[in-house]
């Protein structure tokens, strides 16, 4: 195994992260957000398996790794979920952009899933099908989303 499972990470409360980004921006730093999506969402699945495309039952992984299950771009209720997590992001991290990650997220559960490939048949090839409302929604408030530029989601 190339991992060790020992524990990796925590969390900052919103109250935490906002003390951090004021105490860079007194700093003339910037904080720029990442919220890696739409895959690393098995958390997120385990809590809320509609979510997903294949409905679970998923399990929080306790190693490090890119996973098949991804969030059901086709499923309004994933799209909710997202303009909900980049409302309390945009809220806590005033930076003009977020970066979204992208590159880790296999495709192979929205090549088999109805509601995905409904979803990504109305877009052209070229054009990216996510992250959905999420783009609009930071760009509306003056934010940026920005990609991994391999992830194919520009």
């Amino acid at each position: 195994e190339e991992y060790d499972n020992t524990r990796y990470g925590g969390f900052y409360t919103q109250e935490q992260a906002k003390e951090i980004v004021k105490y860079a921006g007194e700093r003339y730093i910037t904080v720029i957000p990442e919220v890696d999506l739409p895959g690393h969402m098995l958390a997120a699945l385990a809590a809320y398996p509609e979510m997903g495309c294949t409905g679970g039952p998923y399990e929080v992984c306790p190693r490090w790794g890119v996973f098949e299950d991804v969030l059901c771009i086709g499923n309004e209720k994933s799209m909710q979920f997202l303009e909900d997590v980049m409302a309390e992001i945009i809220d806590i991290f005033p930076s003009k952009y977020i970066h979204i990650g992208g590159d880790e997220a296999p495709r192979t559960r929205w090549e088999k899933c109805p509601k995905c490939q409904a979803h990504l048949s109305r877009f052209p090839p070229a054009h990216s099908a996510f992250p959905g409302p999420s783009r609009p929604l930071a760009c509306s408030v003056g934010q940026e989303t920005a990609h991994e530029p391999r992830s194919g989601l520009l």
